[in-house]
């Protein structure tokens, strides 16, 4: 489910409707209302804009990474102590998005998809700033910021939540595209329902 460009949640489908699609919507909701701090003019988003674009601009030209700009969107790879990762940066419906893919999707099976989407649920219970999201073709760690939000300080913690989030999560979502290993670790979490 998602809400704006900002707020995303997963949930395991189920059968019988519990009313959690309800619940996550509204809870979707209110943190977007929140995020926003409120209703907001048309000319304070352009300026909000304009200056996240400046300070994104100027925190990935003088970032120590090796980068590379196409448009209104950088990347730049990063040391992360695990290895070198793609990180991209970018202004998006007025919110500033940084992320990196984890894994790329090529027809997974369906108990790799069970066990990636609760071992995203938990790891989003225990990052900081960044989350993990299931996308159609891939499984991306991503920090988005309302624009009016968004400082030099604030774009570092993100790109310190990215990397240590890529070291908790990159080998372990590689490794449960493997059915065998998606099913030892839905198994022992019992999160996998054949129906």
């Amino acid at each position: 489910m998602t809400l704006g460009p900002a707020l995303r949640a997963e949930l395991p489908a189920e059968r019988k409707d519990t009313g959690n699609g309800v619940a996550v919507r509204a809870a979707l909701a209110h943190g977007l209302a929140v995020i926003a701090g409120g209703p907001r003019g048309s000319a304070s988003d352009v300026d909000d804009g304009d200056e996240a674009r400046r300070t994104l601009t100027e925190y990935c030209t003088s970032s120590p990474w090796e980068r590379s700009q196409e448009g209104a969107q950088y990347q730049m790879r990063v040391e992360t102590g695990l290895l070198l990762q793609k990180m991209i940066a970018l202004i998006d419906r007025g919110c500033v998005q940084v992320r990196t893919d984890l894994v790329c999707l090529h027809d997974p099976e369906p108990i790799s998809l069970a066990a990636l989407v609760h071992f995203l649920l938990a790891l989003n219970s225990r990052l900081r700033l960044a989350r993990g999201s299931l996308l159609a073709d891939r499984i991306v760690l991503e920090v988005v910021l309302p624009a009016w939000s968004v400082s030099t300080g604030l774009l570092d913690q993100a790109m310190s939540a990215l990397m240590v989030g890529t070291r908790l999560a990159k080998r372990e979502c590689a490794a449960l595209l493997q059915p065998e290993t998606a099913h030892a670790y839905c198994t022992f979490h019992n999160c996998y329902d054949r129906r």
